[in-house]
């Protein structure tokens, strides 16, 4: 009698409530999971022209399928351009000691000798840099001559990913997609001389690619573990290749110190000054902790060169890098470059070269209107706020991403004074006009490369606000 008596309550209460209401007793949580319809919209189904049958789980499965086609987009190429690379430094040049070294070194890295005591190199030991790749693949594969080439093309291909990245920085997709595409043209297909330098370890690509990480690492401005990971970067690029010092430390420091000037506050410089002098710190002490249980013995570098060469190399700087980027042929290197790659180079070398006028013009008047402040009154002339390098108006006339109001982005002075450095280093230590002393030229080709993607990125930005805006 009792469940009789509730169903018919039950009932009285559904006839009670008017159509398409919901029962007090039958609440909407107990249902299980339900598309909830907003108030705009209290109807749906085929004749609204909405999807009833929707459900929230689409709008999270998107992104996520999304990102793994991209990561499986960007396996395949990078495997392709592995394979790539591997084919054109097989037909670029052949193995010499200096390969040999560090894959013998790698394999006494494998047997436990992760100090390398006993070994006798120059300073550019690529004891942190080079030697941990060939360690890995020494692992896999053994000992094998096919290292001499497989190696250096992991880690260009590693050089590439990451500079692309760098170049599309800031960018919305489209101009994103135009410097990513720049530095995949230039350094993705590169020419049989630029293949000489880029693809033969070790020639510096070790310590190419901590600096780049490190650089990476510093552009958030926070002193998180990206900080750390800067200065442990920039330690171990140091201590296995001295010359990271010219190129990769002193640029952060430099560019830290201008932010400071231009900002007029110590704060805004702080993290890239700190993280230089903690990189030298680290090597540092990576060194003598190294020394005290028996390291890699220092021989001394190979010499420098005599005031002669020295000012003959002041002109060969300017012709080598013309020439790794693309503008004619070096006739140490065996076969042609297609006319057609070698016309592709010779364009991007115009946008190098542009890239890098418009960015020292740019620093040049960064530098005269500082001055020109630092002479006016404090009360003429308020204190001038942190700049915000993190958002860029997509309408900027300015050719570089990244540009505070008082001067260029801070990655761009760098990547600029980085290049600039590998001069005074190739004038002193080519000792002579041998073609084998342009590795030393090889980070100006890639960080010049970065200028030149980030050059295309915010001037295709810039034409494409333009270009909607007068659309709409």
């Amino acid at each position: 009698m009792g469940k009789l008596r509730d169903q018919e309550k039950a009932q009285a209460t559904v006839r009670a409530v008017a159509p398409g209401a919901t029962p007090p007793s039958a609440p909407l949580q107990e249902c299980g999971p339900m598309r909830t319809v907003p108030e705009t919209s209290p109807v749906s189904g085929p004749l609204t022209g909405t999807d009833s049958a929707a459900s929230p789980r689409s709008s999270h499965t998107r992104p996520l399928l999304r990102r793994a086609l991209l990561a499986l987009l960007a396996t395949v190429g990078s495997l392709a351009l592995v394979g790539l690379y591997y084919a054109i430094s097989q037909r670029a040049f052949i193995g010499n000691s200096d390969g040999a070294s560090v894959v013998l070194e790698g394999q006494a890295i494998n047997a436990g000798h992760l100090t390398l005591a006993g070994w006798w190199t120059s300073l550019d030991s690529s004891w942190l840099t080079d030697v941990p790749f060939y360690a890995l693949f020494v692992a896999v594969e053994g000992v094998r001559y096919s290292l001499l080439h497989l190696v250096p093309a992991v880690m260009a291909t590693l050089i590439v990913l990451v500079s692309m990245r760098l170049a599309s920085l800031r960018s919305n997709r489209e101009p994103a997609i135009v410097g990513a595409i720049t530095v995949l043209g230039l350094l993705g297909l590169p020419t049989n001389f630029l293949a000489v330098v880029l693809l033969q370890g070790p020639d510096h690509g070790g310590a190419i690619l901590w600096c780049l990480l490190a650089f990476s690492c510093l552009l958030p401005g926070r002193f998180d573990w990206r900080f750390g990971a800067a200065i442990v970067l920039l330690g171990a690029a140091t201590v296995s290749d001295v010359l990271v010092v010219g190129f990769g430390i002193m640029p952060v420091i430099a560019g830290g110190l201008l932010l400071m000037a231009r900002q007029r506050s110590v704060r805004a410089g702080l993290l890239p000054v700190a993280a230089g002098l903690g990189g030298m710190l680290a090597a540092l002490l990576l060194r003598l902790a190294a020394t005290s249980v028996g390291t890699v013995a220092i021989v001394g570098s190979g010499g420098h060169a005599s005031v002669v060469q020295a000012f003959h190399n002041m002109g060969l700087w300017f012709y080598y890098l013309a020439n790794y980027l693309g503008a004619g042929f070096t006739p140490r290197v065996e076969g042609n470059t297609p006319t057609a790659l070698e016309s592709f180079h010779v364009v991007g070398l115009a946008v190098v070269a542009l890239a890098v006028v418009v960015l020292v013009w740019q620093l040049a008047n960064s530098l005269y209107e500082l001055a020109r402040r630092g002479q006016q009154s404090r009360d003429a002339l308020p204190l001038a706020e942190p700049a915000d390098h993190a958002t860029v108006p997509q309408d900027t006339p300015w050719p570089l991403c990244e540009a505070g109001p008082h001067g260029p982005a801070f990655l761009d002075e760098v990547l600029l004074f980085g290049m600039a450095a590998t001069a005074p280093i190739f004038v002193y230590l080519g000792v002579n006009s041998s073609a084998s002393f342009g590795r030393y030229i090889a980070p100006a080709v890639v960080f010049g490369t970065i200028l030149a993607g980030r050059f295309t990125a915010a001037r295709a930005g810039w034409l494409l606000s333009r270009w909607r805006r007068r659309d709409a």
